[in-house]
């Protein structure tokens, strides 16, 4: 095994592992009920309860799109390329909704700019790796 290719698979294994937390962070997000969003402090209640439903399905495709986009890479197929294109497209949707048209900023401050920041960084950077390494 040469040093590329174990570089290659830690980081496919990475941006996997990563894409899988995504997706579970989404099917939480799906399973929050009426009792456990109550219980939520208040500001994330009005967060959670104002969050259009559209958001649901762009978080969804880029977490799928991710985690596909992840395994594809991982096994060296090409198409990774382009699954990770739409995740790509997705997150910045997301993050960009995120940070300019919620009041996240207002309720957790700078912190709230931390993760879209790391989240879109990872996201670009599976687009970037899985052209450099495939195409």
């Amino acid at each position: 095994m040469t040093k590329s290719t174990t570089t290659f698979k830690i980081i496919a294994g990475a941006l996997t592992i990563w894409n899988l937390m995504g997706l579970l962070s989404f099917i939480g997000h799906l399973s929050m009920t009426a009792e456990k969003t109550a219980a939520l402090p208040q500001a994330e209640q009005e967060l959670y309860n104002n969050n259009p439903s559209w958001m649901k399905f762009v978080f969804g495709v880029a977490v799928i799109t991710g985690l596909a986009a992840s395994v594809l890479l991982f096994l060296r197929n090409k198409l990774s390329v382009s699954v990770f294109s739409v995740s790509l497209i997705a997150v910045l949707i997301q993050m960009n909704y995120n940070l300019f048209f919620t009041n996240a900023i207002d309720y957790y401050g700078a912190q709230a700019v931390v993760m879209p920041i790391i989240i879109t960084a990872l996201a670009f950077f599976g687009w970037w790796y899985s052209r450099k390494e495939l195409l």
